[in-house]
């Protein structure tokens, strides 16, 4: 029976997991899975032990012995309870919501403004995104998070997503496993799976885009 143990924060969890469990379970219905919270300070002990198979998170700095590739790339955009124009100055004059699952530290686009010189005002943080929509959509509050989340996250909130003002790099996730099992046929096969999986995650995402930008060109021509 196969058992696979993959760590991820519990930010990703439901986005990654509902979809790599149901392609799983098309190609090994046996397969026993277990959802671990990350720990970065033990990421490659755990990978080293086997304690877990494989990991995911946001691009971070590794040592030589962790393996990584690009699992999904996705642009920031920003979230709002009503459509507005946002330039630089009223992005970073607004008043924001932040989603990080660790208690102390800064969320991912923080960190990015804060190598723009540029600091934002954060007046709420939280674990979830879904806890962040919602706050969102009964408030002036923004939202910066990745578009492909946030597609799904808001459909039943209302919230309109917007352009990010700033020149923000797109977020990185990445898929780590240690290099001892580089060559192990278990590894090899969950890590092809999952690679393959961030195609199929992506590509519905794009579809919808587009056809929203068709549905929207009529009214910019009038």
């Amino acid at each position: 029976m196969l058992h696979v143990a993959l760590a991820m924060n519990d930010v990703l969890e439901p986005s990654l997991l509902p979809a790599w469990v149901e392609r799983l379970r098309g190609r090994a219905p046996e397969a026993r899975v277990t959802s671990v919270r990350l720990e970065r300070t033990r990421l490659e002990r755990d990978l080293a032990s086997g304690r877990l198979d494989l990991a995911i998170d946001v691009a971070q700095p590794t040592g030589p012995d962790l393996r990584h590739a690009v699992l999904l790339r996705d642009e920031l955009c920003v979230v709002a309870a009503r459509r507005r124009k946002l330039s630089p100055a009223a992005y970073l004059s607004a008043r924001h919501v932040a989603v990080s699952s660790r208690r102390t530290g800064l969320p991912f686009e923080d960190l990015v403004l804060g190598r723009l010189g540029h600091q934002r005002d954060v007046a709420v943080r939280c674990q979830h995104y879904e806890a962040a929509g919602r706050i969102v959509a009964g408030s002036d509050l923004l939202l910066t998070m990745p578009r492909r989340h946030a597609e799904g996250l808001n459909a039943g909130l209302g919230n309109h997503l917007l352009a990010v003002p700033l020149a923000l790099p797109p977020v990185d996730l990445r898929l780590y496993w240690h290099r001892q099992v580089d060559e192990d046929p278990k590894s090899r096969w969950l890590r092809a799976e999952l690679l393959a999986l961030s195609g199929e995650v992506v590509r519905p995402a794009r579809k919808r885009r587009s056809a929203a930008g068709r549905s929207r060109s009529p009214a910019r021509t009038r």
